[in-house]
């Protein structure tokens, strides 16, 4: 899960969020993951500090999936259309929907955003290499309120569509058309 080759993680991950499913974070106890996870105490302090250390790295670890695949979409598109970033960012989003409305929603935290941005903003030097000024400065609030747009659709329980994001996708085209 998330690109974790280390099973333990992975087992504690999984553990984590099927308690999310039953309450919120902060009152999750590290006994009653190890118990779900079948990992031990051990295990689970050398991969984190306590549960909202795991919280963090685990919403870290999402971010940190989705800007990948906005970077590689970004490396591999040829026709420098920046409003594929954006379909991307949706796309990943969207087959996460059941994890990021645990991190965020009832049970979770809108530090789920917070750490987006954080997590977000240390891909952006590989923009700054091929975009001017303005594009990249577009992209990174077209990124950032996407993601604020998604997660605000899951605090109000709202369905999220792609009229949900069509304004970024425009501001971001119209952008590239007044030349960046």
């Amino acid at each position: 899960m998330y690109g974790l080759t280390n099973k333990s993680a992975d087992k504690l991950i999984r553990g984590f969020f099927s308690l999310l499913e039953e309450k919120h974070y902060s009152e999750i106890t590290v006994t009653e993951l190890i118990s779900r996870s079948g990992v031990s105490r051990t295990t689970f302090y050398r991969q984190f500090e306590d549960i909202f250390d795991m919280y963090d790295k685990v919403c870290g670890l999402m971010i940190d999936e989705i800007m990948k695949s906005i970077v590689a979409a970004f490396e591999n598109d040829k026709t420098g259309d920046l409003s594929v970033l954006i379909d991307v960012l949706c796309e990943k989003f969207e087959s996460q929907k059941h994890y990021t409305r645990l991190l965020c929603g009832r049970n979770g935290d809108i530090k789920f955003f917070e750490i987006g941005i954080r997590v977000a903003f240390s891909y952006f030097s590989v923009f700054e290499k091929v975009l001017s000024e303005k594009e990249l400065f577009t992209l990174k609030f077209v990124v950032f309120s996407g993601m604020g747009t998604y997660v605000k659709s899951i605090l109000d329980d709202e369905i999220f569509d792609e009229k949900n994001i069509e304004i970024y996708k425009r501001i971001l085209t119209e952008s590239q058309r007044a030349g960046g």
